[in-house]
């Protein structure tokens, strides 16, 4: 059972939906409910991040903050993401049904989103705080990591014949040589 029925319930509880106040047929305020949750500001900074990000979701905060503003682009961000992470957790997929393969050709409607979580635990968060060194929090993340890293999970899939091979090299920080292996 789902806490949340739809996505859209999900980021009305995040506070993340346009909330106007219309009295008389005249919108008196528009503005995002007052809420306070930790997973609606960590999707707003995840949100404002992808200002140089150079994927399809930081294109598409750039145009939003040329269209809009920094401010509003970031709640719309975060309000997308907040879907995102909706249909990643509860569905496992991450486009939603009206795109589908014929529509413009685009070719994303089959793809198997392939992530990583990592659980930040209080001896990672206090060395992040203390500003430790990359190698050290390299290391302690490969100890908590519980599964496979990201490249890992995808050679896998590609493996399975899910994912093609070209694919799964781009998870990996240098070019990806199948013969060289």
């Amino acid at each position: 059972m789902r806490p949340w029925k739809t996505e859209k319930q999900f980021s009305s509880f995040l506070g993340l939906c346009p909330n106007h106040l219309i009295t008389g047929g005249k919108v008196l305020r528009r503005a995002t409910r007052k809420v306070y949750n930790r997973t609606a500001d960590t999707l707003r900074l995840y949100a404002q991040s992808l200002t140089h990000s150079k994927s399809a979701l930081g294109a598409k905060y750039r145009r939003l903050r040329a269209r809009l503003g920094a401010p509003k682009a970031i709640v719309a961000m975060a309000h997308h993401l907040a879907r995102l992470v909706y249909r990643m957790r509860f569905t496992g997929k991450t486009m939603s049904k009206r795109v589908s393969n014929t529509s413009r050709n685009t070719g994303v409607s089959g793809r198997k989103p392939i992530f990583e979580m990592l659980v930040v635990d209080d001896e990672l968060k206090v060395a992040v705080q203390e500003r430790a060194p990359a190698t050290h929090l390299k290391r302690l993340m490969a100890e908590k990591r519980r599964e496979n890293t990201l490249f890992e999970k995808a050679v896998r899939e590609a493996g399975a014949g899910v994912i093609s091979l070209e694919e799964a090299c781009k998870f990996k920080d240098q070019s990806c040589h199948p013969a060289g292996r």
